[in-house]
């Protein structure tokens, strides 16, 4: 099982400049978990990756950015030390795809500039700047940027503390 580069320091997180400090030194892989070969492999402890692929299962023209990962910790103690928050930018070159896929955990999205089209269960909805939306993280979808703009995007998810891997698989039928 991967391990997590956060962790806990008594009932705290670790303090941000020890954050960054760790954020810029590798990780070793740990377990794949299936998870989506074009998400760049970006690990904890690796800032930011890029993606390429064909349109099957996989990703073209995207990059992220992990921007903040904490362990969760405060009043809602059932979730103290077992799961973390982690804030992504991903960015969608002109005409960028994520064939079908889901996520390791629900996550709420925040569109910075562009648009989206998200198709689940066969229903395309666009999101623009500004937009809101939730996936639940254990629906398949797919995501492309049709415009000739790039698009931004801030994912917010929760996860397992120890989820060191990309946050997208690919469903085992793909």
């Amino acid at each position: 099982m991967p391990t997590s580069l956060w962790k806990a320091e008594g009932e705290g997180c670790l303090p941000s400049r020890i954050r960054e400090e760790a954020a810029d030194k590798p990780q070793a892989d740990g377990e794949d978990r299936d998870a989506l070969n074009a998400v760049s492999r970006s690990h904890a402890g690796q800032r930011s990756g890029s993606v390429g692929g064909s349109r099957k299962g996989e990703a073209q023209g995207i990059t992220q950015t992990i921007k903040l990962e904490e362990v969760v910790y405060g009043h809602l103690t059932e979730l103290n030390g077992k799961f973390k928050l982690r804030a992504t930018e991903v960015t969608f070159a002109p005409d960028a795809y994520l064939g079908v896929h889901h996520h390791a955990g629900p996550g709420i999205r925040y569109v910075l500039s562009g648009e989206v089209t998200f198709t689940e269960g066969g229903q395309a909805t666009i999101y623009k700047a500004g937009d809101y939306f939730f996936e639940t993280g254990n629906l398949a979808h797919t995501a492309q940027n049709k415009t000739n703009l790039p698009l931004r995007i801030l994912f917010v998810e929760i996860l397992p503390k120890d989820w060191a891997g990309p946050t997208v698989i690919t469903p085992k039928s793909q």
